[in-house]
């Protein structure tokens, strides 16, 4: 399976949609998939507030990704501004059992 990686950036509102779908998108990123979050996590701005997401996710294809992505709570509630989806090679990192 190949590795993704999704960089996203919010809308100008994101912190407000982040804090009310946050948990959602938490428990959908742990809940069992075809697709595997190898790491995830927000980025900053220079104040520290989070204005995007990167994730690293192994998928069996780029449909299945791009199927799982469209259940995202993020996604769904119109966080991302853009998305941004391209094969990535782990080489360091990598869980054990992947």
């Amino acid at each position: 399976m190949p590795d993704f990686m999704i960089l996203s950036k919010d809308v100008p509102d994101g912190p407000a949609i982040r804090a009310r779908v946050r948990q959602d998108h938490l428990d959908w990123l742990k809940a069992p998939s075809d697709c595997t979050v190898l790491s995830a996590g927000p980025w900053l701005d220079d104040t520290n507030a989070m204005r995007g997401s990167l994730l690293i996710v192994k998928a069996p294809s780029r449909e299945a990704l791009d199927a799982w992505m469209a259940n995202d709570p993020y996604a769904r509630a119109g966080l991302p501004k853009n998305i941004d989806v391209r094969p990535f090679k782990l080489v360091i990192g990598r869980p054990e059992g992947l």
